[in-house]
């Protein structure tokens, strides 16, 4: 049994075209770009912002909005509030693109965003009726708290950084669909 089990298929061909796509657009978002007149130089930088946007929306849909119908009084409250700054955050890295507000570092969006949840939690535990966190728990969310200032005071990932890590896996991805696209290839009749 190898490392990758394809099904066989006839458009194997579209994960070999996948990893083409995949393997151009790691080596355009590359940093190393940034010095040169070539029209694509910004990609990498506008991708974070958008990176930043998404993952931010995925946040907000996938987890506040349950947090939001399953809380009650002021718990519910800051949660809204938290949602209301992180979808802020999530529109200023979209306009960011059109140079309307600027994000400066994705480290301190992370922070933010680090902060915001374990203030959110530290707050809604004094607030409970119902139950109390246990010790650990607590604790747990004042690092959040804790890791999120450090973050947003001082950004330990820079923006050429978190553009090498997308790099990285986009080729990494583009290796894989290959390695994928020529397992899953029919063999001929």
């Amino acid at each position: 049994m190898g490392l990758i089990n394809a099904k066989k298929t006839k458009f194997y061909w579209m994960y070999l075209v996948l990893a083409g796509v995949l393997a151009v657009l790691g080596i355009i978002v590359a940093p190393i770009w940034s010095g040169t007149d070539l029209f694509f130089k910004g990609w990498g930088a506008k991708l974070i912002d958008l990176l930043l946007a998404i993952a931010l929306i995925y946040y907000i849909i996938i987890y506040l909005f349950k947090k939001v119908k399953t809380s009650l009084g002021v718990v519910q409250a800051l949660t809204i509030v938290e949602l209301a700054i992180l979808s802020l955050i999530a529109l200023g890295c979209i306009l960011s693109q059109f140079k309307v507000i600027n994000i400066s570092e994705p480290c301190q969006v992370l922070g933010v965003a680090l902060w915001l949840r374990g203030a959110v939690e530290i707050l809604s535990s004094h607030f409970r009726k119902s139950s109390r966190y246990p010790v650990w728990k607590l604790l747990g969310f004042i690092a959040l708290v804790t890791a999120g200032t450090v973050l947003f005071i001082k950004p330990l990932i820079s923006r050429a950084q978190f553009q090498w890590a997308i790099v990285a896996l986009l080729i990494i991805l583009a290796i894989y669909s290959l390695a994928y696209g020529i397992s899953a290839k029919k063999p001929k009749k």
